[in-house]
């Protein structure tokens, strides 16, 4: 039964496909395994399926280690292999894990907190490094790869096959990756009741944007602050302060804290007086070291009104709703119906069985079917028709709902078009381009608003699993119902200005 409905694979190019698979950069053990068993269904191998898997996975892995201790085994089987290349992608992962524990995710950038190495510049001198070499960092203290203080040959370094969770290159901890920002890392964490005695400083980000900098005048001096809403208190580095100028360190109000709660190295406090766009606020600021630019905290940005919130939307008054429910609720009605006119010699199209809905989707597409007739927009059909087209069932993408299409193709081949101009794009945009404020209205399913005349009905015919119904509105597939609608629209509004059409959205553009 298989081997009828199917019908045969072209062996050689199967077994080409098989013998070319290894496995990708980054993908998994399991994902290469699965993929290698469905290769080998079609290729005919027999009783030697088992080993020619064997050997796939065996020369296609990616650790060229493992596969060389694989070929050393005589009495290697396919679960035996399968079993080892699953233990070690497991170990290897764990070990990422257990070495790279101090390691700080590469999307993750702790704003403003800093670490620099120090130490003398090295270069290489061209020639080849031997692999039991030590590798030392240019001040000699600690492993240039694992980060550990104790010296060790490369081929005793814990992180040579370990891939570090910043970079994500092979040979090195994440503690001791060069790439990238250093993160100031402490240890100490702090627990949910202890919270009310600290506040939190920094900004968590994803991805490098410009900053925003402005010019803050603090106890006399213009200094330039990085605006950050996340951080609940200002501060600035060492090298800002000016005992001078603030005045001494008192102790700190509050212990300062960073993303994922972790303890930052405060000096101390002191209150400064904070001018910026004709404002002044006094305002706690605390000195913390290794911080890489003065930050201005929440507190101080809403004193002095430097950020303000906006795309606010607020209900007002007037209840839209309900003065006018009719707008809001069932399917709107265009009063002049759409008639649709054919060519001359037209030939009904008509099929006399229905295409195959999933299984899973039957319900849901009954109940599509009842939602639209009881809306009116189709109606069953009992009576012969001379045209009769296919329905396509297409799933949505959200709302776990799906849409009801016509395959109307034979009857577009035949149906006459108004030819009325439909605006580009580029030219609404264009049109667009002087509104500083505009208000965008959709019609509700808009091709349906427009009803069919009883003699056009019948050719929007269309069978399915439950039975034959017909469109009594305008249905989203024939070939004239785009231009049609266009031209309704623009004939509703053709004399408000500053208004424009565009298909069923309708752009509102009040001008000055």
């Amino acid at each position: 039964m298989e081997q009828h409905f199917i019908g045969k694979h072209n062996v050689i190019f199967e077994r080409a496909q098989f013998n070319l698979r290894c496995q990708q950069e980054g993908e998994s053990a399991e994902t290469f395994i699965t993929d290698v068993h469905k290769l080998a269904e079609h290729c005919s191998f027999g009783v030697l399926k088992d080993e020619l898997i064997r050997d796939r996975i065996v020369v296609g892995i990616k650790d060229r280690k493992l596969s060389e201790q694989l070929q050393m085994d005589s009495e290697l089987t396919l679960a035996k292999a399968i079993q080892k290349v699953r233990q070690s992608e497991t170990v290897k992962k764990q070990q990422t894990i257990i070495h790279s524990a101090a390691g700080v995710d590469p999307k993750t950038n702790v704003d403003a907190i800093k670490t620099m190495r120090r130490g003398k510049k090295f270069q290489y001198t061209g020639k080849q490094r031997n692999q039991d070499q030590k590798f030392d960092t240019p001040s000699g203290k600690e492993c240039g790869r694992c980060g550990k203080g104790r010296k060790h040959t490369w081929k005793d370094c814990p992180a040579k096959d370990v891939e570090c969770r910043k970079c994500h290159k092979k040979g090195h901890f994440a503690v001791a990756c060069r790439n990238g920002q250093a993160v100031y890392t402490v240890t100490e964490v702090l627990s949910d009741s202890d919270s009310q005695n600290y506040a939190f400083l920094g900004e968590v980000s994803t991805q490098t944007t410009k900053p925003w900098i402005e010019k803050v005048t603090l106890n006399g001096d213009a200094i330039s602050f990085k605006l950050d809403t996340g951080a609940d208190v200002t501060s600035i580095p060492e090298s800002v302060f000016d005992p001078k100028r603030d005045g001494k360190l008192d102790k700190p109000l509050k212990r300062l804290v960073g993303p994922g709660k972790h303890l930052l190295d405060v000096k101390g406090c002191f209150q400064g007086k904070m001018c910026a766009k004709g404002r002044s606020t006094d305002q706690p600021v605390y000195v913390v070291a290794g911080l890489a630019q003065p930050l201005l905290g929440l507190p101080a940005i809403q004193a002095m009104r430097l950020v303000h919130r906006v795309n606010e939307v607020t209900q007002t008054d007037t209840d839209f709703k309900a003065l006018y429910p009719s707008v809001f609720q069932g399917l709107g009605k265009l009063k002049e119906p759409y008639h649709t006119e054919l060519e001359q010699g037209a030939v009904p199209y008509a099929l006399s069985t229905p295409r195959r809905v999933p299984l899973p989707l039957r319900d849901k597409v009954r109940e599509e079917l009842e939602r639209m007739e009881r809306m009116g927009v189709i109606s069953k059909v009992t009576e012969p028709t001379a045209w009769c087209s296919g329905m396509v069932v297409v799933p949505k993408p959200t709302k776990n709902k799906l849409r009801i299409c016509v395959d109307l193709t034979p009857l577009n081949a035949a149906v006459k078009k108004e030819r009325h101009i439909l605006p580009a794009v580029d030219q609404t945009l264009a049109m667009m381009s002087d509104a500083k404020v505009f208000t965008k209205l959709g019609a509700r399913s808009g091709f349906w608003q427009i009803p069919l005349t009883p003699e056009s009905r019948p050719l929007t015919t269309f069978i399915t699993p439950f039975g034959r119904y017909f469109f009594n509105r305008l249905p989203f597939g024939i070939a004239s119902a785009p231009e049609h609608f266009q031209r309704r629209m623009w004939q509703m509004f053709e004399n408000f200005e500053g208004v424009l059409c565009h298909a069923d959205d309708v752009f509102s553009l009040p001008r000055k």
